[in-house]
């Protein structure tokens, strides 16, 4: 597994989650590191399928990982997309309150099963990345 690389909203310190930020010119040679890194350590990559998540950051990501390991393509999957911040994705981190970001919460909260005011409890996201990771075994 391979985490997406640097977007234009890790630079500004934004809330991210599924809503489109492209990649910085740093994820570029990062993500072509990860593939070459991969390539050093796979052999027969046909025996291998790359998967995505369908965000264009991640997408673009995988292609460039696909074109240093020799892959042809890129399957997409919406169970990986990256967890969902609700309300406050595209929010610049020092702009949000501990308290907003939590909604009033207690400082000592249960991130497992609390969501996000429209996101997603981190229970959500295992959700779905344990179902894909279900199928592919």
């Amino acid at each position: 597994m391979v985490r997406h690389v640097q977007t234009e909203f890790n630079l500004a310190n934004r809330y991210q989650g599924p809503m489109g930020s492209p990649m910085s010119e740093a994820g570029r040679p990062q993500a072509s590191r990860n593939g070459h890194i991969l390539a050093n350590l796979i052999l027969g990559i046909d025996a291998y399928k790359i998967v995505s998540s369908p965000l264009g950051r991640t997408m673009q990501a995988a292609k460039l990982i696909c074109t240093e390991v020799g892959a042809e393509r890129v399957d997409a999957d919406a169970r990986l997309v990256e967890h969902g911040y609700g309300e406050l994705e595209g929010l610049l981190r020092d702009q949000v309150t501990p308290n907003e970001a939590r909604n009033g919460r207690p400082a000592k909260l249960n991130l497992w099963n609390y969501a996000m005011p429209g996101g997603e409890s981190y229970r959500m996201v295992a959700e779905h990345v344990k179902s894909w990771l279900d199928d592919v075994r």
